[in-house]
């Protein structure tokens, strides 16, 4: 009996994943830990849909053998491209992670303005052949700002299917507040040596 048939029959669903920005840092570490079962669990087998910008195309491509080397048991078939609607056709669940970077002389607005075009398109091309119930992280910063932005093209998903992921935000400000009242009373220093 061939391998891949014996995998299926083993699992109990079948789901279809997008990852935007697959070739970048954050988008391939996150792919082991999806196509391995960790984030979906032991019983439910995996489509990927990798988008990336033209640029990126064949950086995928090696990304995609890496994961054919892998051999993941749950992972079902593995799609590159750099056409949004062939990405989120059906899809069940997406992680947004590509986005412009902030460069070191950009102002945050100008951030915004790029991401707005891109995300402008994701939302475009979720209410155009997603699953009406897909499930959407948006990771790209401004995460808030960007996930708004899908949102608000998607009509036929519930609102309550995208998240921001802030927590980046949040550690930030944490962190920020912890050491302006730490350093006054030099207790920062003492605790470290």
């Amino acid at each position: 009996m061939d391998e891949v048939y014996k995998r299926l029959l083993r699992t109990t669903s079948m789901i279809t994943v997008v990852i935007t920005g697959a070739a970048g840092q954050i988008g391939y570490s996150l792919l082991p830990i999806i196509a391995s079962g960790q984030v979906f669990g032991p019983d439910t087998t995996v489509h990927l849909r990798l988008l990336e910008i033209p640029q990126g195309l064949s950086m995928l491509q090696g990304v995609k053998m890496e994961l054919d080397d892998c051999a993941y048991d749950l992972l079902g078939d593995v799609l590159c491209t750099t056409d949004p609607l062939a990405a989120f056709q059906d899809a069940d669940y997406a992680f947004l992670v590509g986005g412009f970077p902030r460069r070191p002389d950009a102002l945050r607005k100008d951030l915004i303005q790029m991401n707005t075009t891109i995300f402008l398109m994701m939302g475009q091309a979720i209410e155009a052949v997603a699953s009406a119930n897909i499930k959407v992280l948006v990771v790209a910063n401004p995460s808030n700002t960007n996930a708004l932005v899908t949102m608000k093209q998607c009509t036929r998903v519930p609102s309550k299917n995208f998240c921001a992921m802030t927590r980046l935000d949040y550690n930030r400000a944490s962190s920020q507040v912890a050491f302006k009242q730490i350093l006054p009373g030099q207790r920062f220093l003492k605790a470290i040596t």
